[in-house]
């Protein structure tokens, strides 16, 4: 399996047993990216690439209207996310977000610097979300990592 030599190559995240970097697929925007330990750049969805991809892609377009359309797309990716979580899950992420305060709320003409902000918001906890409740879209890089992660487990307690 292709992929598989991937993984190894980019290295093993000691805390989750999973790949440092990962692909999920969840956004639907994607751009093209190269993680380390890869080739050549591939399609990657927006909240999977390292800041410095997301924040030179929005600024070099330099359109504040793309932007807030790419942070509305990352809003209801966000929303969709917290739908595959039970709801004592939700209860927990939404009090961790009030409890940091950080949670981007812009104004009515905001300057493209707040909107990208925002959008490294909202990329950077879809990610977080994600690693931590394991949730990918079906067929993904992710979802096999995390189908690999299992079967080493099952034949570890064997």
């Amino acid at each position: 399996m292709n992929k598989k030599r991937t993984f190894v190559e980019r290295g093993w995240n000691d805390s989750l047993d999973l790949p440092r970097y990962l692909r999920r697929g969840l956004s639907g925007m994607y751009v093209f990216h190269k993680f380390p330990g890869e080739d050549k750049a591939t399609p990657t969805c927006l909240e999977d690439c390292a800041y410095c991809t997301i924040r030179g892609w929005l600024i070099k377009e330099g359109d504040v209207e793309m932007a807030k359309r790419t942070l509305e797309n990352l809003e209801g990716t966000f929303d969709r996310l917290l739908q595959y979580l039970h709801e004592d899950e939700v209860k927990m992420v939404n009090k961790v977000i009030d409890e940091r305060g950080d949670k981007p709320e812009l104004g009515k003409e905001p300057v493209l610097f707040e909107v990208v902000d925002a959008v490294l918001w909202y990329c950077n906890t879809i990610t977080l979300i994600a690693d931590v409740f394991g949730v990918c879209s079906p067929g993904s890089e992710a979802q096999i990592a995390y189908d690999e992660r299992l079967e080493r487990r099952k034949s570890q307690k064997s």
